[in-house]
């Protein structure tokens, strides 16, 4: 067994009587895989250019950070990463959301439900439901003004 890789995986390949097989350790979850020659490649190449970047950096006497790795604080770089996410916005948009439900027919909430929340096609919508795609269109025209006026307050 020959190992390849010092990183966040362990490859190595095997000798059977059908030719040779490649394997993969993610060091993590310790999960033991079987890959293709082609991936095998792939990582080998990823590695030899880890490789040569932590050597460079690191005779260029640059500091090189894990992501993972406590600081002198004791926070990781991820610690530091903003989340974009953002509770208040996701709030508004479901009440927005919510409010226009309350405004639209019964038609226009069957639409909106299909294609906005069901990811449905307009022409997929009127087909289905045997109306034109201009009148899908207009459906949607009608929501989107609905929409635009609560935004704006109305």
């Amino acid at each position: 067994m020959k190992k390849y890789s010092e990183f966040d995986y362990d490859l190595w390949t095997t000798q059977e009587q059908n030719g040779k097989k490649y394997w993969a350790r993610i060091k993590s979850t310790g999960e033991v895989i079987e890959i293709s020659a082609e991936i095998m490649r792939c990582l080998n190449l990823e590695d030899k250019r880890m490789r040569r970047h932590i050597e460079e950096a690191t005779s260029a006497n640059v500091a090189v950070y894990s992501i993972d790795t406590p600081t002198d604080d004791g926070l990781t770089m991820m610690d530091t990463v903003s989340d974009s996410f953002d509770l208040e916005e996701d709030i508004t948009n479901k009440m927005l959301i919510h409010e226009l439900k309350n405004q639209l027919s019964s038609g226009q909430l069957n639409y909106f439900i299909e294609v906005f929340e069901h990811g449905k096609t307009l022409s997929e919508y009127a087909k289905e439901h045997g109306i034109s795609p201009a009148a899908a269109h207009k459906r949607s025209a009608k929501i989107a003004n609905k929409l635009k006026k609560i935004s704006e307050g109305g």
